[in-house]
């Protein structure tokens, strides 16, 4: 399918976002610092307000889960500038700047970037 620019725009920088939550999941695990729970609080946020999904979307609960968060229709974007997405995403930017990510972990979740931060086309 062909996405248009914005909805492409915003699907690939949710599948970013998920991916460096798995993440930041994976290399804080254990530790007492907060974590941004991007996920959990942006399908929070749409199910809080559901103007700008519910009418694009169909089926039974356990449906409507999966299209809110991995939709090719990405009806997600509308919600990234609410005050607690957008609080969400800054605590998750934040916890891996400041504690990084391994290479095996960008490996895992990111393969593409990881090859170009291998190749010193992209710095981790």
């Amino acid at each position: 399918g062909i996405l248009k620019v914005g909805p492409g725009l915003t699907f690939a920088m949710r599948e970013a976002m998920f991916a460096l939550e798995n993440i930041e999941k994976e290399a804080l695990y254990g530790t007492d610092l907060k974590l941004s729970r991007f996920a959990e609080v942006l399908d929070e946020e749409m199910l809080k307000n559901d103007k700008n999904w519910r009418k694009h979307y169909q089926g039974d609960e356990l449906e409507l889960r999966l299209k809110r968060k991995y939709s090719f229709s990405d009806r997600c974007r509308y919600y990234m500038p609410v005050p607690a997405v957008e609080a969400a995403a800054t605590c998750l930017i934040m916890n891996l700047r400041h504690n990084g990510i391994p290479l095996n972990l960008l490996s895992q979740f990111m393969p593409i970037q990881y090859t170009k931060v291998r190749e010193g086309l992209l710095e981790n």
